[in-house]
């Protein structure tokens, strides 16, 4: 996914009403990320993030390194578990919950609770609202695994010179 081609248009119809065009998700593309974001997420994964940090606190690493990389994992947690600021119908949902029911309601290991509350969010909004949720939530989570990918750089730099 593309984050410069999210965009929502909005139109005012000569009868005072506004129409939304919300950015379409390719299925494949939604597919790719979910599948390997979950490897990140899910802690009997040897790269989920819980358990890379277990390994940046064993190596030989600088203080500040290490704070990085809690500090990263901490803000990313507290934006998953956050309300997003877009809410469709007045349904406050955390970005977490909202990732996990389309996740391992829809794509992959399918769960049963979360693929209630993905037919919930299928029945009471339209694909498109489910969609912008998504790619929003996503561009987020994005910009947190570009913080991740810079500074195991550092790490990377620093371990080679120890």
């Amino acid at each position: 996914m593309d984050a410069k081609k999210l965009m929502v248009e909005i139109w005012k119809r000569p009868n005072g009403r506004l129409e939304v065009m919300l950015p379409k998700i390719a299925e494949d593309d939604l597919d790719a990320f979910l599948l390997n974001y979950r490897l990140f997420q899910q802690d009997n994964e040897r790269i989920s993030i819980r358990r890379v940090s277990e390994a940046i606190e064993a190596l030989p690493l600088t203080k500040d390194t290490k704070a990085s990389f809690q500090r990263i994992r901490r803000e990313l947690n507290e934006y998953l578990d956050a309300v997003p600021e877009i809410q469709i119908l007045g349904e406050p949902v955390d970005r977490r919950s909202l990732i996990n029911s389309l996740l391992y309601g829809v794509y992959a290991h399918l769960d049963e609770k979360k693929g209630i509350d993905a037919a919930y969010w299928e029945r009471v909004l339209k694909k498109e609202h489910i969609d912008l949720l998504f790619v929003t939530t996503l561009e987020g989570v994005i910009g947190f695994l570009r913080e991740f990918e810079i500074l195991m750089r550092d790490v990377d730099v620093e371990l080679k010179l120890a």
